[in-house]
């Protein structure tokens, strides 16, 4: 496990397109597992149930202490992988992941991930809400299809050494001109926040575009690493080019809250987890509360379309 960590880690260093939120899980869930094999030994065996609960937990507080982000982490533990939300579920999770941001944030500060601007979210914001979240739900569950079907064709096998450098050769082509696209997504999610002429538009999609489908291939290649990242990037640019696209309708519409939004929204859609996305984008954008408003409108918008549309193609594939 820790050589795996170390491949994720060294992997996303040098640019490759994945997540790296799946390596601090994937090292939470390890020492959970260890002090698990410790209890058994000196005679304090947990039930299944809480040998469950304390990996998950664990793996949900390695996010938290990444991205100083414990809410996140606990719904991740909660609402990804237990698929059980009750009071003992959260208190515990909770607990272990605010104790890791604890011990992350004395070690690399207490800095946003994403810096944005200091406007609050003004009602009018509902309105850009309403007509894009659902555009945001379909393609989320687009990308949520793509991302399962890329790790159902995940090369296993000795294929893995000419297919992942070759996908990496795809990234490093493309980053010649569009540097944004290496890396877990941060990069192409800041320039989509800080993105404030329409001239840009074009660039933008390119982007999404772009970095949608080198991520995809990068999981098929053999790749591991998360998707919480790479979504949220996808999300920004496509929010900020529908942002731009809107403003003359909308002048008062602030393109760095289009980016959050489409972030969030098709974050929600592509993981099927609206509670994990809706929290993260809040906590590692430090925002305020004005934007719970509009960002949580926006996912449950999204979320309700993405089901409607996966209960479309699944009432097709039977048929």
């Amino acid at each position: 496990t820790l050589i795996h960590v170390m491949t994720q880690i060294f992997y996303v260093g040098t640019g490759g397109s994945v997540g790296r939120e799946l390596a601090p899980r994937e090292a939470g869930a390890m020492f959970a597992q260890k002090w698990n094999h410790i209890l058994n030994k000196i005679g304090l065996s947990l039930s299944i149930e809480d040998q469950e609960l304390l990996i998950a937990a664990a793996a949900g507080a390695g996010f938290a202490g990444v991205y100083s982000a414990p809410i996140t982490g606990m719904f991740f533990c909660v609402e990804i992988l237990l698929h059980r939300i009750t009071k003992r579920t959260v208190a515990v999770s909770l607990t272990m992941s605010i104790i890791s941001m604890l011990i992350g944030t004395l070690v690399k500060g207490f800095e946003p991930y994403y810096l944005v601007g200091h406007q609050k979210f003004e009602l009018i914001f509902l309105v850009i809400v309403i007509f894009t979240a659902p555009i945001f739900g379909m393609l989320g569950t687009f990308f949520w299809k793509a991302f399962k079907q890329a790790g159902r064709l995940q090369v296993k096998d000795k294929r893995i050494l000419y297919h992942l450098p070759a996908a990496a050769f795809l990234t490093g082509l493309i980053s010649l001109n569009f540097p944004q696209i290496m890396g877990n997504g941060r990069a192409l999610a800041q320039f989509s926040i800080k993105a404030n002429s329409s001239k840009l538009i074009v660039l933008l999609l390119l982007g999404a575009l772009l970095k949608a489908i080198v991520t995809v291939l990068t999981l098929q290649a053999g790749a591991s690493g998360g998707t919480l990242q790479p979504s949220i990037s996808i999300g920004a640019s496509l929010g900020a080019a529908l942002g731009m696209a809107l403003q003359p309708i909308f002048p008062m519409i602030t393109i760095w809250q289009c980016a959050l939004l489409g972030g969030c929204s098709l974050l929600a859609a592509s993981q099927q987890a609206p509670l994990m996305a809706l929290f993260m984008i809040i906590e590692v954008s430090h925002l305020g509360y004005s934007a719970f408003l509009p960002l949580g409108l926006g996912v449950a918008v999204s979320i309700g379309t993405s089901k409607l549309l996966l209960q479309k193609l699944d009432s097709t594939s039977i048929n």
